[in-house]
């Protein structure tokens, strides 16, 4: 599906979280706003901004804008010109916008009732933690040391931020979740090229005359791995495996990352200091750190730590003892407090960052309609287990693919922490069924699902994320629209008939 919609990345935050640096990585032309202060040695009208007068600065132009302090704490007014963002979203060209917190509501709202779904909004929250580095980017851009506290401290809620972080959230719809790397930002503006949101299937199901007959025509499609442009087939045996309940699907979104085990440590271990000499990989090293210690590490030629020095709040100190990881790690990130632990890591591109026990993996959940509608080779047998597993039947599917069959139906497992194998069953889409479902696939913002221990829970069809109740239920508001229209409609029709003296059939 060519995308023929705008796209428009909204980047806000506290002053000095790097926007315009994560803008330029992006790569797309970035919205220049106006202001009212003055021109500054080696800034360039319309590159810049745009330079205006107080007299002259209309409000009428303006997506939004707010007034800040300057260098000598004087109030000057800055704006979001309409000219420069109508003029691309008009060309259907990418376009980036820098603003600060209190804009990006006010210029969201305008452009959907400007330009409703003909454009794609994604917004993303740059934070930083340490604010006396926020401090010296004001600094170094001339603001006053009094300057810079006022700009940093205006409408500080006091929540603790995370450097370099994204929190994205796309078009109003896809659920928010943290990222750290800028080409996630660009994978959500390719699913919101080629995928509708959840908005769309709310108004999509109002089609469906009942619950079940909604339940039936669904498949569903999960994952927690990077996709660019259109759904295809794995590169093994050139299906795309769906499920018939979303629990199923998001089970394959998979777990966060890598898992360490740490001992609970023995009586006579819990006073001794950690000791990381002789490590060669990072993990201890980066878990010590996230703990709040400052290390200088030598290595050897092999990569083993040789040396290191350590300090906690500026002051020499100790690594921690056995105990105190082992109390961080249950009392801070929430591991149950037994005597082997399975923690969860996840690697950010510089370092092993140790998460919380109930962490879930973010990843997508993709929803098509019209299930019922596919030609479905059955080939799942009445009885089957480990030891002749159905999805490596790949001649099969391709034989059947050749036949012109949209789907192949097998029976499946899937891994629980509780249950072990779960079986249930899978219907993988060949090429012609990919190419029948494109158009009614939605794309929804979904974590990794397991089924709890009590066994009633493995008859669960819902998911947080995703219920059948509840879309349905919203869907009717459109429907009873759609109905009402149509009745107003006849109405109308057979009042135009009367008048002109027509028999009309109503």
């Amino acid at each position: 599906m060519e995308n023929q919609k705008a796209v428009v990345v909204i980047l806000y935050g506290e002053p000095g979280t790097r926007k315009t640096t994560i803008v330029n990585a992006i790569g797309y032309d970035e919205s220049v706003s106006a202001t009212t202060r003055a021109k500054r040695e080696g800034e360039v009208h319309g590159k810049h901004y745009f330079f205006v007068d107080r007299e002259t600065f209309n409000p009428n132009d303006f997506y939004e804008f707010k007034q800040f302090p300057d260098t000598n704490n004087m109030l000057q007014t800055y704006g979001t010109p309409k000219l420069m963002l109508r003029d691309y979203i008009l060309r259907k060209e990418p376009i980036s916008v820098v603003l600060e917190a209190e804009g990006v509501v006010e210029v969201e709202k305008k452009l959907r009732e400007e330009f409703g779904e003909n454009v794609i909004i994604v917004k993303a929250h740059t934070t930083i933690s340490n604010k006396q580095t926020i401090i010296n980017s004001l600094l170094a851009e001339g603001y006053t040391e009094d300057a810079a506290w006022a700009r940093l401290n205006r409408g500080d809620d006091g929540q603790k931020v995370r450097y370099h972080k994204l929190d994205i959230k796309a078009d109003c719809t896809f659920d928010e979740y943290t990222v750290s790397h800028i080409d996630e930002i660009e994978e959500i503006i390719g699913i919101r090229s080629n995928y509708k949101d959840r908005e769309a299937l709310v108004r999509a199901v109002a089609q469906y005359e009942t619950l079940d007959e909604f339940k039936n025509d669904c498949l569903f499609h999960g994952s927690g791995e990077r996709i660019k442009g259109k759904l295809k087939g794995s590169g093994y045996d050139g299906m795309l495996w769906t499920a018939k309940t979303p629990t199923v699907a998001q089970n394959y979104i998979g777990s966060p990352g890598t898992v360490i085990a740490f001992r609970k440590p023995c009586s006579f271990e819990e006073k001794i200091p950690f000791s990381i000499l002789g490590y060669r990989d990072m993990a201890m090293v980066d878990l010590v750190r996230q703990m709040g210690y400052e290390l200088d590490v030598t290595r050897g030629k092999t990569g083993v730590v040789i040396s290191y020095t350590a300090k906690k709040n500026g002051e020499n100190a100790s690594l921690p003892t056995h105990k105190e990881i082992y109390t961080y790690l249950t009392d801070v990130l929430g591991y149950p407090k037994e005597n082997s632990l399975r923690v969860k890591m996840r690697y950010d591109g510089e370092k092993l960052n140790f998460l919380p026990s109930d962490y879930k993996k973010n990843g997508k959940l993709f929803v098509f309609l019209g299930a019922s509608n596919l030609k479905v080779a059955d080939i799942a047998k009445a009885e089957s287990d480990l030891t002749e597993v159905e999805y490596h039947q790949t001649g099969n599917f391709k034989t059947l693919e050749e036949r012109g069959y949209d789907a192949v139906r097998i029976n499946d497992f899937a891994q629980s922490e509780n249950w072990g194998n779960v079986g249930h069953v899978s219907l993988g889409l060949t090429s012609h069924g990919l190419e029948k479902m494109q158009g009614s696939c939605f794309c929804i913002g979904a974590k990794n699902f397991d089924w709890g221990e009590n066994s009633m829970s493995l008859r669960q069809t819902s998911t947080p994320e995703f219920s059948f109740e509840e879309i349905f239920e919203e869907s009717r508001a459109y429907r009873n629209q759609k109905d009402m229209d149509r009745i107003i409609g006849i109405q109308s029709d057979a009042t135009v008939g009367l008048q002109l003296g027509k028999r009309r059939s109503i």
